[in-house]
């Protein structure tokens, strides 16, 4: 699997209301659909902020293996968040 595009990512708007997010040096990443659509445009702030929230959740798990934790939450959450990554790698499978 390749990588992704790099980050950050950001939504931009083309002059006929379109919604596309375009990564480093301006690279085409998606078009999500209409700015008229709410839905749409909350999807694509969520599509934008996913290079920044799979670091967070690398950066979580590094510290997490560092520690010696003894909560079940925060083994919980270690999970998830392997599972996040793993879907945003395309490792999943």
């Amino acid at each position: 699997m390749s990588k992704h595009t790099p980050g950050p990512w950001e939504v931009n708007i083309d002059a006929i209301g379109d919604i596309f997010i375009s990564g480093a040096n301006s690279e085409y990443v998606a078009e999500i659909g209409s700015s008229e659509d709410k839905a749409a445009m909350n999807d694509a702030n969520l599509i934008a902020a996913a290079p920044e929230l799979l670091e967070a959740l690398k950066y979580f798990l590094d510290v997490y293996e560092q520690e010696e934790w003894v909560s079940n939450e925060i083994g919980y959450a270690a999970d998830i968040a392997l599972a996040a990554i793993a879907k945003a790698e395309g490792t999943d499978q």
